[in-house]
């Protein structure tokens, strides 16, 4: 799973990260200081996103096309045809939620990966405003929004 790494393994090391989702945002985030080069594959430009080519702010962060292809002496092809030399290559196949602390009798559950039931992707019902879950739906609603609910039921 993406969150179980520790930096070393890409202390100066050339990092290809197959996905742009939140787990591929974390990890470059976390290695873009220890890692020689990051080079994030995304499957499609997410709509505030940059264009493809290094990104602005970053020394050695590159977000590319998708993968067509990962050859055995290291050579990672990108769909636009380029081609970069990776000494790792990460699978960033997002997060598990997970709450082995959490006791609630089964009020909350996790079901394919999803938290619920619910209220405006925040609350469950039975234990609001007691418990929230604010940014869960990473793709689904804004922090701020989540935020806005909790301040309105809270006050």
């Amino acid at each position: 799973m993406a969150l179980n790494y520790l930096l070393s393994w890409c202390y100066e090391q050339v990092v290809v990260l197959i996905g742009s989702s939140a787990s591929a945002v974390d990890i470059s985030r976390d290695i873009a200081a220890v890692a020689k080069e990051v080079h994030i594959s995304a499957r499609s430009m997410p709509e505030d996103s940059y264009s493809y080519g290094k990104l602005p702010g970053h020394q050695s962060m590159w977000l590319h096309p998708m993968v067509i292809s990962a050859l055995e002496d290291g050579a990672v092809i990108f769909q636009d045809g380029t081609t970069v030399y990776a000494d790792v290559i990460v699978y960033c196949t997002g997060y598990k939620y997970n709450f082995p602390f959490l006791h609630t009798n089964g009020v909350v559950t996790v079901d394919d990966n999803r938290v619920g039931p619910l209220y405006e992707h925040v609350f469950p019902p039975a234990l609001a405003p007691w418990l929230s879950f604010v940014g869960i739906p990473w793709k689904v609603g804004l922090l701020s929004t989540h935020c806005h609910y909790i301040d309105m039921i809270v006050d």
